[in-house]
């Protein structure tokens, strides 16, 4: 991300009606009406033992809230960032994502590649016992103002096991 790009961004947004804060190493962005959130990522995910960035490597997708071209994340890279980040909001995220689940496979392989197995893993843990204790339907109701589906914690819980499955 560099600073002409980010400037874009937050300008384009802007544009559209989004409210964008400034943290520390990213930017969020929300739309009042919609409640629609954009994170801007400004400093990459590093590796803890060799300080290398964590590559995305699945395929961009394109999103519309700040125009037509921007290229974001893509699914599987967007929920790796996810389990390493481990927040709240990052909880609420996947249950968002579980439409969209990329193969836990990717994932897995993604963070073998950048030796953050072990990182991943404990997201993926987190989010477990979030899950099982009922703190992920308690931040869903938080934070989007709605229950959470049993669609939605299948497909999560699901997905989970094939992390598992995938050593993570």
């Amino acid at each position: 991300m560099t600073p002409d790009a980010e400037a874009v961004i937050v300008e384009r947004l802007t544009e559209r009606g989004f409210i964008v804060g400034d943290a520390r190493h990213w930017r969020r962005a929300i739309a009042p009406e919609t409640r629609e959130i954009v994170d801007i990522l400004r400093h990459p995910i590093v590796n803890p033992r060799t300080f290398e960035a964590a590559k995305l490597r699945s395929a961009p997708m394109e999103h519309h809230a700040a125009a037509p071209g921007v290229v974001v994340a893509g699914a599987a890279d967007l929920a790796r960032l996810k389990l390493l980040a481990g927040r709240d909001q990052d909880l609420v995220d996947l249950v968002l994502l579980s439409s969209v689940f990329p193969s836990p496979r990717e994932i897995a392989q993604s963070a073998e590649l950048d030796e953050l197995e072990r990182a991943v893993s404990a997201g993926a843990n987190a989010v477990r016992r979030a899950l099982d204790s009922g703190e992920l339907a308690s931040c869903v109701e938080e934070l989007l103002g709605r229950a959470t589906t049993t669609v939605e914690l299948d497909t999560l819980r699901t997905w989970l096991d094939a992390l598992k499955a995938e050593g993570l």
